[in-house]
């Protein structure tokens, strides 16, 4: 099939195969973050390499290359421009991804055993990008409301509230009556069973909503997220959510993750929280989310496969050893990995946990 014009790429030069023992693909960028002291590729292979106590020399690092801009949105022709600011950008964001994986399903002799994708389009995002056009976007100052003519007869709402609404409603429908999209979805899940396939373990995120979630949340907007909902339960693909840990005086409890969309499934979940490297004033110690949970995940799979553990007994210690989430909650999937009971359900005796 014919890939749009963004593809993944080696990152910093690196050769398009892996070296010898490179086992573990992390398909990322390493592109954005430019004012901050470590990109989100960075951070997720730091989250993998701390907790299966990985060498750099482990990790393949593979960049999505999107940083192509956002195209610009012009009311006065919603249909054309609903297909080019929402479809096409959700729709090359997948074709980034397959590429990345086609990297390996292409190579009979690839080294490679797990592969980690934490890196989604959020239709969070796209709406929230569409609602800045239209001035009512909660993330960012007001602007006065756009007139019905403006707004082409399309989204005649009658408050901020009810564009807002609209606008995930429209980005949705957009997304999914798409057929550059759709031929994309197909494409990364025909990639994904050629990975099952070769037993290669493909892990990725659970949906997520962005930078945008708390915005969502401050004025109750549920937006449904679901870039990888098609691995879930897919044998090999596994998509992981997360939880954040709180340790207090008397007991230690946890939660689902910020990040997480309303909508997300999950077939199994992981403590997404990382030390944050941040240098802005004010920023959190930690940051968590699914972006971290699951190179957590592959990270120890990883650490599993170079010992030598097969795939069954990778699946059976992560699976075996879940701690079940409170009410069953779809988000977390069966339960929350339990790295040490993991480590020694697999016979890794001397596990010391993830490093902080």
């Amino acid at each position: 099939m014919k890939s749009l014009p963004t593809s993944a790429t080696a990152h910093s030069a690196a050769p398009r195969t892996p070296r010898a023992r490179q086992t573990l693909l992390v398909a990322d960028q390493w592109n954005d973050h430019a004012d901050e002291r470590e990109t989100h590729g960075g951070m997720v292979c730091r989250a993998a390499a701390q907790t299966g106590d990985l060498l750099r020399s482990d990790v393949w690092e593979v960049d999505l290359g999107l940083a192509a801009p956002q195209a610009p949105f012009h009311q006065s022709d919603w249909d054309t421009h609903l297909e080019r600011f929402v479809a096409a950008p959700y729709a090359s964001h997948l074709h980034a991804v397959s590429d990345a994986l086609e990297l390996v399903t292409r190579n009979p002799d690839s080294s490679i055993r797990v592969i980690n994708v934490s890196n989604s389009m959020p239709k969070s995002k796209l709406a929230h990008d569409l609602m800045h056009e239209c001035g009512v976007d909660p993330s960012r100052p007001s602007r006065p409301l756009p007139s019905g003519e403006q707004l082409a007869g399309w989204l005649q709402s009658p408050n901020r509230s009810a564009l807002r609404s609209d606008i995930v409603e429209l980005v949705h429908r957009a997304v999914e009556a798409s057929p550059e999209v759709a031929e994309a979805r197909i494409r990364h899940l025909q990639a994904s069973i050629e990975l099952e396939e070769r037993g290669i373990l493909y892990i990725n995120s659970a949906g997520n909503e962005g930078d945008r979630h708390r915005a969502n949340r401050a004025v109750g907007l549920q937006v449904p997220d679901d870039f990888y909902l098609s691995n879930i339960g897919h044998g090999l693909n596994l998509s992981v959510g997360a939880v954040e840990t709180h340790k207090g005086w008397l007991s230690t409890s946890q939660r689902v993750a910020p990040y997480t969309s309303c909508y997300a499934g999950a077939d199994l979940s992981a403590d997404g929280t990382i030390r944050n490297p941040s240098t802005q004033p004010r920023s959190p110690r930690t940051v968590s989310g699914t972006s971290f949970s699951a190179p957590k995940v592959a990270g120890f799979a990883t650490a599993l496969a170079l010992q030598g553990v097969p795939l069954g007994g990778i699946l059976g210690a992560l699976f075996s050893t879940l701690t079940p989430t409170p009410e069953h909650d779809a988000r977390l999937g069966k339960g929350v990995v339990n790295f040490d009971r993991a480590a020694q359900h697999a016979g890794w005796n001397n596990y010391k946990g993830p490093r902080s």
